[in-house]
């Protein structure tokens, strides 16, 4: 095979993108989820080609921009939920606070990275319908389509 035609295994891309960060700071190898590698994942890995390290760098710096757009999106979200009147910002609190009480919250830093997305996504479900319930009905049209389309980025456009 030439240079340009080196063959990538898929399923070597995917155990190099399935790891826990907070494993690996520890020295421990660990799929996202948790779950320790195998010696046979872990010779898998050991084995990558460059080929396959830039794959799944390139799959890294695509979930690096995701979480980026997501982190833009949160912060514009705060500035608009600070405006809001403290009656319905407290209305949403409550109901996000009700579906996602703190105590089943992950812990940073020791839960795996895949039970902390998890919880993200649940969170922007429940703060997006909350939002779409007690919030946008007020908002003038060009505020409410603005808001619109950071719910649906959120929540994939659930109904209200």
């Amino acid at each position: 095979m030439t240079a340009e035609h080196v063959a990538v295994r898929t399923e070597v891309v995917a155990l190099l993108i399935d790891v826990d960060p907070f494993a690996r700071r520890r020295g421990e190898q660990a799929h996202a989820d948790g779950r320790p590698y195998t010696a046979g994942e872990a010779a898998l890995a050991a084995s990558a080609t460059q080929a396959e390290r830039a794959a799944a760098d390139q799959l890294h710096r695509l979930a690096a921009e995701d979480l980026a757009r997501r982190v833009r999106r949160q912060m514009r979200l705060d500035v608009i939920l600070l405006s809001a009147p403290q009656a319905t910002l407290t209305a949403i609190i409550t109901e996000v606070r009700a579906e996602c009480p703190d105590e089943l919250r992950p812990a940073i830093g020791l839960a795996p990275v895949a039970e902390l997305t998890r919880w993200q996504d649940l969170q922007d479900l429940v703060l997006a319908r909350a939002i779409r319930r007690h919030l946008l009905p007020g908002l003038i049209q060009e505020r409410r389509a603005e808001l619109t389309e950071m719910l649906d980025c959120m929540d994939g456009g659930t109904p209200r």
